[in-house]
């Protein structure tokens, strides 16, 4: 799945494409939302099951909320990639400026958009890494309660069924944690996220510089201005060599 970026309309952001983008942008948040507040209904629900019902028959309701933590989890993790993938426009920058020059204005701009575009994908990346971890554990620690648990009854489901349900639900358990770590390592999501957060703070940090210099009168020559251009581009310059050693990688692994 591409990154999708709203790119700004020349008709406003009311433009139809901005309104459909952004739709999916809010549904996929709240059904993100929806995922994690029905897997805590669901595992306070099977604590409460296997909590009360302990040694009653009515323990295999339990099977349910399992199902439903799962289910859970499993839309989490879907919603959270599909809201990761689109990406809002950046704000334009609106601050005013000291020098007349237009090169300062430009430059202000193309950095002002490449701090927030980075920022946002940092942002975004952060957020599939703390989910895979958070639902990593809690699926760990579910397989481990459903592996261990003990019940003294000495007939009915909890001999002839209860055996065969938890090694299920922890084959289960196991494949999803499998595949959604082979997936986060193949593509280094936390190293991605770490690499555009440096580069969102380097371009604020640029972005302030220039501020300053332009608020001491500063960039009076073409010189002076010239400097910071030359900083954007080691900045960006550095990021597309990073992309072009983490391609060469990949393309030697796969070879």
């Amino acid at each position: 799945m591409s990154d999708i970026e709203i790119q700004p309309s020349s008709q406003g952001s009311d433009s139809e494409n901005e309104k459909k983008y952004r739709f999916y942008y809010q549904l996929s948040a709240a059904m993100v939302l929806f995922s994690k507040c029905f897997l805590i209904l669901c595992v306070f629900g099977l604590l409460m099951v296997t909590s009360y019902f302990y040694s009653n028959e009515f323990i295999s309701s339990a099977r349910w909320f399992i199902v439903g933590i799962e289910f859970a989890v499993m839309c989490a993790l879907i919603f959270t990639i599909v809201h990761n993938k689109i990406f809002l426009p950046p704000y334009p920058y609106n601050k005013p400026l000291l020098s007349p020059d237009p090169a300062v204005l430009d430059l202000v701009q193309k950095v002002n958009k490449d701090a927030q575009r980075y920022g946002n994908a940092a942002y975004g990346n952060y957020r599939m890494v703390f989910y895979y971890k958070i639902c990593t554990i809690i699926l760990a620690g579910l397989s481990t309660v459903v592996l261990g648990l003990h019940f003294e009854a000495k007939s009915g489901w909890f001999v002839t069924g209860y055996p065969i349900f938890s090694k299920n639900v922890a084959l289960v358990i196991g494949t999803i944690i499998t595949i959604y770590t082979s997936i986060m390592t193949f593509f280094n999501v936390e190293k991605y996220w770490l690499i555009n957060k440096t580069l969102s703070n380097k371009l604020r940090s640029l972005l302030d510089d220039v501020e300053n210099a332009d608020k001491l009168k500063e960039l009076n020559t073409p010189q002076q201005v010239q400097a910071f251009v030359d900083q954007y581009k080691t900045i960006k310059g550095d990021f597309y060599k990073y992309w072009e050693g983490a391609l060469s990688d990949r393309g030697s692994q796969g070879s």
